[in-house]
This record gives C-alpha cells, sequence and structure tokens, in this order.
C-alpha cells in the first residue's frame, strides 16, 4: 500500500511531537486520496474533516433523521463495531472487502472494560458478540506487527485486507 510506512525514524519523529494524536493524523492524511478509513465510530468522526480522508462510518453523521440514509449507515456502523471488538482478523477484512477500507484507527482505549460501549441499538444487538470475543481477546488490542503501520501512545493505526 503506497504512503508513509512506520519505520524507526518514524516512530523517533513522531514521538519528538509535543502532540502524537495530531502526528496519528497527519500519518492518515498522508495516506493516498482514494484510502478509506474505518475505527470506532466514535474515533473514525474526526478522520474527515482533519485527515482529509474517507470513513467507513462515523458517529458524527450517523444519525437517524432519514430512513433510507440510516439503514446504510447502520450497516456500516454495525460492520464496524463488529470489525472494532471482533477475534479474528478475517471479520477486520470484512471492512476492506464491502467498503474498500485499507486502514485501521486502532484506539487502545477502546480494549478497557468502560470503553466498548457505543449507543443503542448497538450496544444491546452486539453485546454477547463483544463478550464472546473479550473471552478470546480482540484482534485489534494486540495486532501483529506486519499490520501496524504507525503507533504512538494509544493509539495505532493498522493495515486492513491483503497486503499490496
Amino acid at each position: 500500500m503506497p504512503g508513509t510506512v512506520d519505520t524507526p525514524s518514524l516512530g523517533d519523529r513522531i514521538n519528538a511531537f509535543a502532540d502524537p494524536a495530531q502526528a496519528r493524523r497527519d500519518f492518515v492524511a498522508r495516506q493516498p486520496k482514494e484510502t478509506v478509513v474505518a475505527a470506532h465510530p466514535v474515533d473514525a468522526s474526526e478522520v474527515p474533516l482533519l485527515a482529509k480522508r474517507s470513513v467507513v462510518a462515523n458517529e458524527e453523521t450517523s444519525l437517524a433523521y432519514h430512513m433510507g440514509y440510516y439503514l446504510k449507515v447502520k450497516a456500516r456502523l454495525t460492520d464496524e463495531l463488529r470489525a472494532c471488538f471482533a477475534s479474528d482478523w478475517s471479520e477486520i477484512d470484512v471492512l476492506w472487502k464491502r467498503y474498500g477500507a485499507r486502514l485501521f484507527v486502532v484506539n487502545k482505549t477502546r480494549y478497557s472494560g468502560a470503553h466498548v460501549s457505543y449507543h443503542e441499538p448497538f450496544d444491546s444487538d452486539l453485546a454477547s458478540y463483544i463478550q464472546e470475543n473479550a473471552k478470546r481477546g480482540y484482534a485489534l488490542a494486540h495486532p501483529p506487527r506486519d499490520r501496524v503501520l504507525f503507533e504512538s501512545g494509544q493509539f495505532a493505526v493498522v493495515r486492513v485486507g491483503p497486503d499490496a
């Protein structure tokens, strides 16, 4: 995949930033314009404005004002939340197959008990799925090194789909 790749040198430069979160946004913004980004819907809300990249779904634009629109967004939110709390990479790679997502922004705090919830009806719909996968371990909580493109503080950016 073209764009910036995380290297020890890049890590040193990122850690030198006073704001590692800004460094993460800059990393995503350096990816090709057609890059689609996935993340927990709350974490995805800043991507279109600050990194100028499309997202699978985000909290900011997922309000249920128009039924036809919301039905499509609900499916995207469900897929994104399932990927966020998946125990198997094949469930995460679904985002690449269905929506063309190439990156997943991982907020490691999502994997502590207090940050697992989102909003209804998703919390109720996904409760057993999240509990079951918590026992097995969330794949994004400890991604394999070959998938990690960027890491700083509580955030990582990982590759979704095949290595291109």
